[in-house]
């Protein structure tokens, strides 16, 4: 499929955003408005890059190809075995002696590879619908607000009754509550057969505006009644049009430098960060900030060119 510079340079941008979810902006900034708008950037709008990477995969996944697919799990089933294994250091000694808590590592993800064992299991239960259950869009639309609302409960509403709720993302934060639904839509809109015409495309823009509105609302009220930063009901009417107006954007032809360098900045940001805030202790994430996002790019070129002879990085 002839990539689209306009995507790659959306996804590139959205891997910034993940830095910065993972980074947030404002810790070691005080109390004050400087906290605030580093808690709206961090948990507000950086929280749409995930929901948007996972659109991309279930747009571009041709799943009801039985053959794509099994190629599409093997590619994801590698990333994820290399990845685990060279961000072992990072997690070695939280696993030495504690087989439960490796267990737990293996089927849920180190860190921010999450999204890559969600991804796998998304992949598996969408084909398994769509080979099994050949239920119409209207169908998978429901299906999208009813799991999301699920999760969306459990991270607001029953999370919370524990003492450390904290620990309990992997509950809600998972492949069933989070990542099919986003995945699910990216397959509709694939398969969808409207035009983005100009009221269309109008339309778009607004649902944007009052989704990114929104969003920041519920960031606020996340940060005052210390609610989940996961999963904001905005986001499943704000990323959406986002996607559709990229997905159906005018394709301009580009390389697969940017789209490479993006994946590469989302498997990579992690140690970067780790590294930096090591080097750095008790600087303000404010000012590391910048230099993970120059640190993650260049170490991703690095990648990159491994990754044209390896092949199993990316």
């Amino acid at each position: 499929m002839e990539r689209n510079a306009n995507l790659d340079i959306a996804k590139l941008s959205l891997s910034f955003l993940v830095i910065a979810v993972h980074l947030p902006l404002y810790n070691g900034v005080g109390e004050d408005s400087a906290y605030l708008m580093g808690w709206l950037f961090s948990n507000g709008i950086s929280r749409i890059a995930v929901p948007c990477f996972f659109m991309i995969n279930g747009y571009f996944v041709n799943i009801t190809d039985k053959t794509k697919v099994r190629k599409y799990m093997t590619h994801l089933l590698v990333l994820y075995a290399v990845w685990m294994l060279l961000y072992l250091p990072a997690y070695y000694h939280s696993v030495v002696g504690n087989p439960k808590y490796l267990v737990k590592l293996i089927v849920f993800g180190f860190h921010h590879l999450w999204y890559v064992i969600s991804l796998i299991f998304a992949t598996i239960f969408l084909y398994l619908i769509k080979r099994y259950l050949p239920v119409s869009n209207k169908v998978l639309i429901a299906l999208v607000v009813v799991l999301f609302l699920i999760g969306y409960v459990i991270q607001d509403v029953v999370a919370p009754q524990f003492r450390q709720p904290q620990h309990y993302v992997v509950a809600y934060r998972n492949f069933l509550f989070f990542g099919l639904p986003f995945f699910t839509i990216g397959h509709i809109i694939r398969t969808s057969s409207f035009e983005l015409d100009d009221r269309a495309r109008r339309n778009c823009y607004i649902a944007i505006l009052i989704g990114t509105v929104t969003l920041l609302i519920e960031s606020y009220l996340s940060l005052k009644y210390k609610l989940g930063v996961n999963l904001y009901i905005s986001l499943l009417f704000l990323c959406p049009p986002i996607m559709i107006l990229l997905f159906r954007s005018k394709w301009r032809k580009s390389g697969s430098l940017v789209a490479d360098i993006a994946n590469a900045v989302f498997f990579t940001h992690t140690g970067v960060i780790l590294f930096l805030q090591d080097y750095f202790a008790g600087m303000p994430n404010i000012y590391i900030f910048p230099m993970a996002v120059f640190l993650s790019i260049v170490v991703s070129y690095v990648v990159y060119t491994l990754n044209r002879r390896l092949k199993f990085l990316l």
